[in-house]
């Protein structure tokens, strides 16, 4: 009896599928305001830190990273002894494979939250205090429904002294990743994240601390903001899990939230969330504002990280990125 090798018929089909959507792949973006790298790694990106458009000529496969604005870091209120909580990331959203029919398409970056103001006449406390949340990044068109990464909360507001019952000015606030809970307030509350794009923020310190009430700290891409002390944000997370082919001018190492430190070769993080005021320490990995320790700082720009909780003011959150990957080589 004679056998039929069907193995090498089905890898010739499956070779010729490959090469055929490659094509496909290839020509999908040929009308992008976006910035393209083909770094030499198979892969084209098409990288938006404004708003803009593209055009996809012939439908096909792409993998997305969205990233929302950062949310803004809180401040003290009345007294001189309260800092802010830190503002969240904004929530990191990756898709992989998503099919992208003809049409155009719109990007929408999320801008990052401002930070809250200081109110040292006022009675009670203000919403101003609080900081302000980030926006969300957003692909939309007629032949998706539309693709979000939602904004990160804002940190905050701390006060001194004490209130008797709680103030929601104080809250750290939901987003994609929540911000860290103001300082000097036993009542106040962290804002949460939301499911598959971040983390919730931290707690503040309470009135019982020693050198001054501290922020908690906002949530990252891929860790909750710690509790004072030292109430650090919480670290942010790598690009299409390591991929090596981001340039360097977007994100920070993965050794350090500072983006010009050298590059540990092993991909680019995004989404830290920023510092509580006072003790916060140095930035986290992903780009969030660091405590006053370093001095108080904005989130890193188009990284989508939390800016630092303060006392006379917060931090801004810096805005947020997209980046669409899809293959133009086969090994």
């Amino acid at each position: 009896m004679a056998f039929k090798n069907t193995n090498l018929s089905l890898l010739a089909y499956n070779t010729g599928y490959i090469l055929r959507r490659n094509a496909l792949i290839s020509r999908i973006l040929s009308q992008s305001s976006g910035t393209r790298f083909t770094p030499g790694n198979g892969y084209t990106y098409e990288i938006f830190i404004n708003p803009g458009t593209f055009t996809v000529h012939t439908g096909g496969y792409v993998d997305l990273m969205l990233i929302g604005g950062g949310g803004g870091g809180g401040t003290g209120g009345t007294g001189t002894s309260a800092y802010g909580g830190g503002g969240g990331a904004g929530g990191m959203l990756h898709v992989y494979n998503q099919l992208f029919p003809q049409g155009t398409y719109t990007v929408t970056i999320g801008g990052g939250g401002v930070g809250g103001t200081f109110s040292p006449l006022s009675p009670t406390p203000l919403p101003s205090n609080r900081g302000g949340d980030g926006q969300n990044t957003t692909i939309s068109s007629p032949s998706i429904s539309p693709i979000s990464a939602i904004g990160g909360g804002g940190g905050g507001g701390g006060y001194s002294p004490a209130p008797l019952s709680e103030v929601p000015a104080y809250y750290g606030q939901p987003g994609g990743s929540g911000g860290g809970a103001g300082g000097g307030v036993p009542y106040a509350r962290y804002g949460t994240g939301t499911s598959g794009q971040g983390y919730p923020g931290g707690q503040g310190e309470s009135p019982a601390g020693s050198s001054g009430y501290d922020g908690g700290g906002g949530g990252g891409a891929s860790q909750a903001g710690f509790t004072v002390f030292p109430g650090a944000g919480g670290s942010g997370a790598s690009a299409f899990s390591g991929d090596t082919g981001i340039p360097t001018a977007y994100g920070t190492p993965s050794t350090s939230g500072d983006p010009t430190q050298p590059d540990n070769g092993d991909g680019r993080y995004f989404a830290g969330g920023g510092s509580g005021g006072n003790i916060g320490g140095s930035r986290p990995i992903g780009g969030g504002g660091g405590g006053s320790l370093l001095a108080n700082l904005n989130g890193v720009t188009n990284t989508g990280s939390g800016g630092s909780g303060g006392n006379t003011n917060g931090y801004n959150g810096g805005p947020g990125i997209v980046i669409v990957r899809y293959l133009t080589n086969f090994p």
